[in-house]
């Protein structure tokens, strides 16, 4: 996922740098597309543990006959079969009876797959590495165990949410007394009435991707009374910047917990934070050593909430907080109802949009020619079922938050009105619940072209729901006494 112009997402980073490569290996990929057959040949070549061995003995030089069988211990017969391929693609040249030799080509195809797969392998582990700090149980210094620790008074939870930004926002507010639930608080900010996709591929970066954070804290101040302090440090750049933390990025790492330490004593109340593993935003409800003490959506799947080490955030374009500064006094009810129609109608246009991105209705249509025309893999599939999960999760609040308020406003002239915006937007969840049920929220998943086409005719009957409820909540506005 994206904040900001930053990536927010490790899996989509690495997606972002395939599209890049793909663009430069244009060339590449037409001689893989028009060679197929002669690719899978020479390749099959190397597809072979005993040809492997004999190929690796010839990196050294020619080799005869005998020494290749008895270096292997195949019969003469495997090993003329193995030789008789790998002369038929060129891999191996014979110089004259009974001696053999690697090709220059074969030569090059070996060590590179030599190469490959060293640094495959040397992925591997440091994403092993990576994974077993970040969830190993207790790996705070001795020094800082018992005696370095806090909590909040009123500790938050985590609400189950794909918009992770709404279910940590009402976690805190819950905490701190306020009767809500995610509906009114993606109804009263706009983030319910938020559609957004990347134009050049359905990445999960998407539902964060844009510029309305702002709206949404200053929204929270009207609509719940609490001021808020809201950061998206850009300044110090990603973090981690690589597979792994550097020097630089654990020494920043460390000074900010230490200005998260500092924040939450000083206001003695749950923090939103940006950088869970995925990431996503989650809550820290106190410290102890050289870990947050957190909420996050492991509740939610019944797994133990552990301690997250202060290196072990995954915040690629920067730290940010959601602060709970002070209580102050909300607008009366019906002027933030309305003001929160006037943010919905903004949000549902596309006014918060970044380059590269396509917001409001016009991004059903993208999305769907994305599903037509897209290739199959697995980085396009979980950005594809993740922003569905996003989307439907909007819709479904955006109809009940409409609901509410013409229940609430039935006897003036913008009650009808809102009854059509949110039957307007039932009908586009139901559509939604359907693609979120033929593409289930995962990193992988079935991909068919067929299916593909069927989401993409999903997402065409859904625009003109969300197109209409917009026409509804523009003549509630009109009509508001």
């Amino acid at each position: 996922m994206f904040i900001g112009s930053f990536n927010i997402n490790y899996h989509e980073s690495v997606y972002v740098g395939l599209l890049v490569s793909r663009e430069k290996s244009r060339k590449a990929k037409d001689t893989l597309t028009s060679s197929g057959a002669g690719i899978a040949e020479v390749l099959g070549s190397f597809a072979n543990e005993k040809r492997l061995q004999l190929l690796v003995m010839m990196m050294d030089g020619p080799r005869e006959f005998d020494q290749l069988q008895n270096a292997s211990g195949l019969s003469k017969t495997a090993v003329a079969n193995h030789l008789k391929r790998l002369l038929r693609t060129g891999v191996v040249q014979k110089l004259e009876r009974g001696t053999y030799v690697l090709s220059e080509d074969g030569l090059n195809i070996l060590s590179a797959i030599g190469s490959a797969y060293s640094v495959t392998q040397r992925r591997r582990q440091q994403e092993a590495a990576r994974t077993a700090r970040l969830y190993s149980r207790d790996p705070t210094p001795k020094e800082g165990r018992e005696t370095d620790k806090f909590e909040v008074k009123n500790k938050a939870k985590w609400e189950p949410a794909y918009t992770s930004y709404v279910g940590t926002v009402t976690g805190i507010l819950k905490s701190l007394g306020i009767k809500t639930e995610m509906p009114d608080v993606g109804g009263y900010t706009g983030y319910a009435f938020l559609v957004n996709v990347a134009k050049s591929a359905t990445c999960a970066s998407a539902p964060t991707c844009h510029t309305a954070f702002e709206l949404f804290a200053k929204a929270v101040e009207t609509s719940f009374g609490w001021k808020i302090g809201f950061n998206w440090d850009n300044e110090s750049g990603s973090y981690p910047s690589g597979d792994s933390p550097t020097p630089d990025d654990l020494k920043r790492a460390k000074a900010y917990f230490e200005l998260m330490k500092s924040t939450l004593t000083r206001t003695n109340r749950p923090i939103g934070l940006w950088g869970l593993v995925v990431p996503e935003y989650f809550i820290m409800n106190g410290y102890k050593g050289n870990h947050y003490l957190v909420s996050t959506m492991r509740e939610c799947h019944n797994k133990p909430e552990e301690p997250l080490k202060y290196d072990s955030l995954q915040a690629p374009g920067g730290f940010s907080e959601i602060v709970f500064e002070k209580e102050i006094k909300p607008l009366k009810l019906e002027r933030r109802d309305k003001q929160a129609l006037q943010r919905a109608v903004r949000v549902i246009e596309g006014r918060y949009v970044m380059d590269g991105y396509i917001q409001g209705p016009k991004a059903f249509d993208t999305w769907a020619q994305q599903l037509k025309e897209g290739q199959e893999n697995v980085l396009l599939y979980h950005g594809n079922s993740y922003v569905g999960a996003c989307t439907h999760e909007g819709l479904e609040w955006a109809a009940q938050f409409l609901r509410g308020l013409s229940k609430r406003y039935k006897e003036q002239s913008q009650g009808d009105t809102l009854h059509n915006a949110s039957k307007e937007y039932s009908k586009a969840a139901a559509s939604m619940k359907e693609f979120t049920e033929l593409f289930p929220f995962g990193f992988q998943g079935d991909f068919p072209k067929v299916k593909r086409e069927k989401g993409a005719k999903l997402l065409e009957s859904t625009k003109p729901h969300v197109e209409s409820a917009l026409t509804h909540i523009k003549e509630a506005l009109r009509s508001w006494i």
